[in-house]
């Protein structure tokens, strides 16, 4: 932070301190003022509580506040998300807020969307608040489920999309009846198919084995969900799930957390924390689970795909090396990019995203140069 007129600086946030006990992966350039002078500051870090950071003097700690971009120049800033695709060099918006959701109503923002083949599944806000469930396809758009709807005896309220497989969708759902009660065993997750049909997915018989859920895929045996407090993987047998894997348990011991996952052909790899503090990747395949390999650090971004690999950003332990994109491959990882590559577009400044497709990585990347300076790049796997 610049103080004028004297110009002296200060470093008010970085990468790799602990902010009420979560280590900060990235700081972006997004910083604001209060009204009182508290700086905010956009941060990514492993499990925190807000967006932001907020600095005050000393103290800093995770807020939700965005702040003005100027201490003294009140603006107004709304932002909304749409969802394009890239092909053959052509780039079209598929869903953007204004869009009439059939039997909905106008869309206002995109919160979450996976792509599968040619469509995309996404939860939006409507314009009246409501958040809605709906697929894209070149056939059009199609309201799967919205805020309100009634199942049976009871409304939803969606929340989260986790996954989706074909038509089906892995959501975060609160289903209450008449008196606002919830199902007794309701794990705040539910399946919706494509026509609109809700089956709840209940909590363990074992309840404090289950906490809040931070990811879901699909495998060839159904769900997988990754929860925290406890760190585990449950899977869904008749309609309950049920713990597989549990960190510091059995065959993962040696696992202090569990905090990301990704399906990897027919195993699922994990990221992770070891016992002994060190960052790693973990596959259970066949119900047999071990680490994978080491990390020099917690990767800032985690993304599975098209086959057996999966793909992450981690910053190298040489002093001085700046991030890079790998593709992990049985346990063996390939360095695809780094800071400091030459690209069209001109030099790879941030690596802040990674997606993988059949043949090649997608990277949401930083550039230098007089053009554009955010770009999303190809490289071959």
């Amino acid at each position: 932070m610049l103080q004028p007129p004297a110009g002296d600086g200060a470093t008010l946030l970085s990468a790799g301190e602990l902010v009420e006990g979560h280590g900060i992966q990235r700081v972006y350039g997004d910083v604001g003022f209060l009204d009182d002078g508290t700086v905010t500051i956009r941060v990514r870090a492993r499990r925190a509580p807000g967006p932001y950071v907020c600095v005050t003097g000393d103290v800093k700690k995770f807020c939700d506040a965005r702040g003005r971009p100027s201490a003294g120049t009140p603006v107004t800033i709304a932002r909304a998300a749409s969802i394009f695709r890239s092909r053959s060099g052509t780039v079209a918006a598929l869903v953007r807020p204004g869009d009439d959701l059939p039997g909905a109503g106008p869309l206002a923002d995109v919160e979450h969307f996976i792509v599968r083949g040619g469509s995309v599944t996404f939860v939006g806000i409507l314009v009246d608040g409501r958040r809605v469930l709906a697929r894209r396809s070149d056939h059009g758009t199609t309201v799967v489920a919205a805020d309100g709807t009634t199942v049976g005896s009871y409304t939803i309220t969606l929340s989260i999309l986790y996954a989706t497989r074909g038509t089906l969708s892995l959501v975060g759902a609160t289903l209450v009846d008449a008196s606002g009660a919830e199902l007794e065993d309701a794990s705040g997750l539910a399946l919706i198919n494509g026509r609109g049909a809700v089956d709840q997915l209940l909590r363990p018989r074992a309840d404090r084995r289950f906490g809040t859920a931070s990811a879901a895929v699909f495998t060839s045996g159904g769900p997988v969900v990754l929860s925290d407090n406890p760190d585990g993987l449950l899977a869904l047998r008749r309609g309950r799930l049920h713990p597989v894997l549990v960190a510091g348990k059995r065959a993962a011991r040696g696992v202090a957390t569990l905090d990301a996952m990704a399906a990897s052909g027919s195993s699922l790899v994990l990221l992770g924390t070891s016992a002994s503090g060190g960052s790693a990747l973990y596959a259970l395949h066949a119900g047999r689970f071990g680490r994978l390999l080491a990390l020099p650090d917690v990767p800032s971004a985690f993304a599975g795909g098209v086959g057996a690999d999966v793909a992450l950003v981690v910053t190298p332990s040489s002093p001085g090396a700046g991030d890079q994109a790998w593709t992990v491959h049985d346990g063996h990882a390939t360095v695809v990019a780094a800071i400091g590559d030459a690209t069209p577009l001109g030099t790879l400044e941030s690596i802040d995203a990674v997606a993988l497709d059949a043949r090649t990585v997608v990277l949401a990347s930083g550039v230098a140069g007089t053009g554009p300076h955010r770009a999303l790049l190809t490289t071959p796997r």
